[in-house]
């Protein structure tokens, strides 16, 4: 194992260049103050107006969505759905991530993006911010990055490991050169430290019940509903306020918003890594459809098996049969012999009673009498020699 993953290190090395020091534990560059002439935002007051939305929402028609005044979205990169990824670990960028930024910033609006985390490992988080990296390169965004906080199996976690985790996570959004952003709703309050989180980042709270959220820690942007309408936007979309203008922060601040250049190498052993597991998946899966094959043709060489079988068992009832009958023809053989010997004793009996009645009727029948006694004595040697033998 040490050494493959020694040739994958060269291999992202050889692809991806000498990486990025940033994660390695080297120095970060210092971010390059913005032109003076790029440092707008949005105009008037708050709060702002924007939304948020995923492959859920299908195809937007973003100039109407912009007309209708909102500055705004944020759109859905990164899940996790096994059935729509190709990956091992089921990892996938949204499918209409691309179209809707490309479209949404031709409209006019700014763009930040979310991610919603399975992550329960930190091996697990890398994994999902390699990709997020991978589906932002090259990329703008003026609005912030979040990590979206709320699957309900993430629940079984401690509040210490998974708040440490999502720090974990939100710092690494950071290095990227992002305005990272944590996303939950009110319910979930629970299971994160909120406390020491909304210190350190900036919270986007979900909390649908038309009030003023009742929380303790502080946040700056508000969901507060799944159920908007928006033109050119079919069926529901949720709804966000924010008290924050996103891009005139982020182009104050100056961080980097498009990372570009070359990832690190750990981001890339973990994209090649993500490649080998999407490849061992195919071979499951090739191994899986060879199995169905051979099952259908097994099944197909079904009829002719269970032919073969019955063929079998009659070849084997004809061939009982003929044993049967060459034993009938046998003991029928034998019964054959046995009532001639019955007939032959009849004749011996029946022709001694004759001549003795001859011998009585005319008192004179020496010579028939000795003839009788001459056959019967013959019957009698004739049975004792074949008792004797061995034959039949």
């Amino acid at each position: 194992m040490g050494k493959l993953l020694e040739l994958l290190e060269k291999l992202v090395r050889a692809i991806f260049g000498p990486g990025d020091e940033r994660d390695t534990g080297g120095p970060e560059p210092a971010p390059q103050a913005p032109k003076a002439e790029a440092v707008v935002g949005w105009e008037g007051g708050p709060p702002y107006r924007y939304i948020d939305v995923s492959r859920y929402q299908g195809l937007i028609d973003w100039a109407q969505v912009a007309a209708a005044g909102y500055k705004g979205a944020m759109l859905r990169a990164v899940s996790t759905n096994r059935k729509l990824s190709k990956r091992a670990d089921g990892l996938y960028i949204d499918p209409t991530f691309e179209t809707n930024y490309r479209n949404a910033r031709a409209a006019g609006l700014d763009v930040g993006v979310y991610y919603y985390t399975n992550a329960t490992s930190e091996a697990m988080a890398d994994a999902e911010l390699a990709l997020l990296r991978q589906a932002l390169r090259g990329k703008e965004l003026t609005m912030p990055v979040a990590v979206d906080v709320e699957e309900n199996k993430l629940k079984p976690m401690s509040t210490l490991d998974l708040t440490n985790l999502t720090a974990y996570a939100l710092e690494k959004v950071e290095k990227m050169g992002f305005y990272a952003q944590l996303y939950t709703y009110t319910g979930y309050k629970y299971e994160l430290d909120m406390a020491r989180l909304s210190s350190r980042w900036d919270v986007w709270l979900a909390d649908y019940t038309g009030k003023t959220p009742n929380v303790t820690f502080n946040y700056n942007a508000h969901q507060h509903t799944s159920k908007g309408s928006v033109p050119g936007i079919s069926g529901n979309v949720d709804l966000n306020v924010t008290t924050l203008n996103y891009p005139k922060i982020i182009r104050q601040e100056g961080p980097d918003p498009s990372p570009g250049g070359q990832m690190t190498e750990k981001e890339a052993l973990l994209w090649v890594l993500g490649i080998l597991g999407s490849l061992c998946a195919a071979a499951i899966t090739i191994d899986k459809v060879l199995e169905i094959i051979h099952k259908y043709i097994k099944k197909a060489q079904e009829p002719d098996n269970a032919q073969n079988k019955r063929l079998d068992e009659l070849d084997k009832r004809i061939g009982a049969l003929e044993q049967g009958q060459l034993q009938h023809t046998q003991a029928l053989a034998r019964d054959l012999r046995r009532f001639d010997e019955i007939d032959e004793v009849s004749r011996l009996t029946l022709d001694g009673v004759r001549n003795l009645l001859d011998a009585q009727l005319s008192g004179n029948n020496r010579e028939g009498m000795q003839k009788s006694r001459t056959d019967i004595d013959n019957y009698l040697l004739k049975g004792v020699t074949n008792h004797g033998s061995t034959g039949n």
